[in-house]
């Protein structure tokens, strides 16, 4: 936490119009909430494509897990959770 008393600002170095700093402050992370968001979007869709590789890919009991019906609903479950 940082304050500052009794601290002089020449009007030609104020960023914005006094007591509105919150305001701007909050208005720039609108914009950074966007980016963190896709960031995660990102993230999510690849450990899916990871896990739909994987489930093609491992055999177990003598078939893939993807045809398993357990594995393909929680794949399924994945992929509307991050395309809605």
């Amino acid at each position: 936490h940082l304050r500052f008393t009794n601290c002089r600002v020449p009007v030609e170095n104020m960023l914005h119009k006094e007591n509105e700093g919150l305001d701007v402050l909050l208005y720039g992370l609108d914009g950074e909430r966007t980016f963190t968001a896709s960031q995660y979007v990102g993230l999510a869709r690849s450990a899916f494509e990871i896990a739909y590789r994987y489930a093609h890919k491992r055999e177990q009991f003598g078939k893939t897990l993807y045809k398993m019906e357990g594995i393909n609903f929680k794949l399924a479950e994945m992929f509307m959770d991050i395309e809605l």
